[in-house]
C-alpha cells in the first residue's frame, strides 16, 4: 500500500483527508507500506483541506472529490479530542452536511465504514479516531515506550527529543516495530488499513 502526496500515481486512489493538518502524513506513510495485500494508493492532498485544526470540517472534501477528481473513497483521520460525540459525530456531520448514509459500521473504540450518496455519486469513508484520550502524539508515544523502553510525554516536542537522543525518526521506529506493537499503539489505524488490505467496504 503507497502514500503519495502526487495525484495519479497509482491505481485504485483513495483520498486521505485529515482534521489535524499534516502530522500524520508519514505516520499513515510508514504504517502503510507495512500492508501489502491489494494493491492501493494513498493520496494525501497538498491542498486547502489538509490545514490543521480543521477537525470535521477536513470532510467537506467527500461533497467535492467525486466531481472533480472522480474520487470516491476516503480515509478520514482525526485526533479524538475534536470529536465531542465520538465516532458517532463523524456520522451526524455527514448527514448534517448532506450526505444520504446508507451504511455506518463501527468497528473498535475508534474506526467505521462509511457509505452513502453525494449527489449522483456513491461515495465510501474509512474514518479513524486517533488517540486513547486526545490525540496522535498518545499512539506515538506508546510506541516509543515499547521500542525504546522510555517513557514520554505524548506531546510533540517532548518526542523529538526521545527520538533524537536516541538518534532514530517516527519512521524507523514504526519499520523495526512487530504487528503487536504497531496494534497496541495505533489499534484504530493499523484496524483499517488491515480492511483496506483486504479490500472490505
Amino acid at each position: 500500500m503507497k502514500v503519495t502526496e502526487e495525484y495519479g500515481e497509482g491505481a485504485p486512489t483513495i483520498a486521505v483527508t485529515t482534521g489535524n493538518g499534516r502530522n500524520e502524513f508519514r505516520i499513515l506513510r510508514a504504517l502503510a507500506e507495512k500492508h501489502d495485500g491489494e494493491r492501493k494508493t494513498l493520496w494525501f492532498p497538498l491542498g486547502p483541506f489538509n490545514k490543521p485544526g480543521r477537525g470535521l470540517k477536513a470532510l467537506d472534501i467527500v461533497k467535492i472529490y467525486p466531481g472533480k477528481y472522480r474520487l470516491t473513497s476516503f480515509l478520514f483521520l482525526v485526533d479524538r479530542e475534536y470529536l465531542q460525540r465520538g465516532i458517532e459525530g463523524i456520522k451526524d456531520f455527514l448527514k448534517g452536511t448532506g450526505v444520504n448514509i446508507s451504511f455506518f459500521q463501527q468497528i473498535g473504540d475508534g474506526a467505521s465504514l462509511i457509505s452513502g450518496g453525494v449527489g449522483l455519486h456513491e461515495i465510501s469513508i474509512y474514518a479513524v479516531v486517533l488517540g486513547k484520550m486526545k490525540n496522535l502524539e498518545e499512539e506515538i508515544a506508546t510506541l516509543i515506550e515499547r521500542k525504546l523502553e522510555e517513557k514520554v510525554r505524548p506531546e510533540k516536542s517532548e518526542i523529538r527529543k526521545v527520538l533524537h537522543k536516541h538518534k532514530t525518526n517516527k519512521e524507523k521506529i514504526i519499520e523495526e516495530a512487530s504487528n503487536e506493537d504497531l496494534t497496541l499503539a495505533f489499534p484504530n489505524l493499523t484496524l483499517i488499513l488491515e480492511r483496506m488490505k483486504e479490500g472490505c467496504h
